[in-house]
């Protein structure tokens, strides 16, 4: 297993540890949130814009296919962040209004529970790798 890929399991495990935390703990604040954004053209640009340069950085150093299930997810990962990043840059601000418009407090608990779930994986794996001892 690489560094890099350690390293990132890392970084996205806490990362969806204390996302999830902060939905979990406020679902009702997230969706206000989520409406909020969308209606925003030029802040949902910005952010598309922002998350495309990530989505990029991740896909360009990271795209392992095989060396197991972690190496896997944290290219997965990547790939899905692009994907978005492109879809914020790319949809006009009515469609992704319109797709974001039907966000509930239950959306973000189901969403709430897999970062967990997800944050957990990373986290304890990344943590465990053999590059740690």
């Amino acid at each position: 297993m690489s560094v890099r890929t350690v390293f990132l399991a890392r970084l996205f495990g806490l990362y969806c540890l204390i996302v999830a935390a902060a939905m979990l703990s406020q679902p009702e604040t997230f969706v206000a949130i989520v409406h909020a954004l969308m209606a925003d053209a030029p802040l949902v640009l910005i952010a598309g814009v922002f998350t495309l340069f990530g989505g990029l950085a991740l896909v360009l150093l990271h795209n392992y296919w095989s060396g197991g299930a972690l190496a896997v997810i944290v290219t997965l990962l990547g790939w899905l962040t692009l994907i978005k990043a492109v879809v914020l840059v790319a949809l006009p601000s009515t469609k992704l209004a319109a797709m974001y418009a039907g966000v509930t407090s239950t959306h973000i608990l189901i969403s709430g529970s897999l970062a967990l779930l997800l944050g957990i994986y990373l986290t304890v794996a990344g943590f465990r790798s053999p590059l740690n001892r």
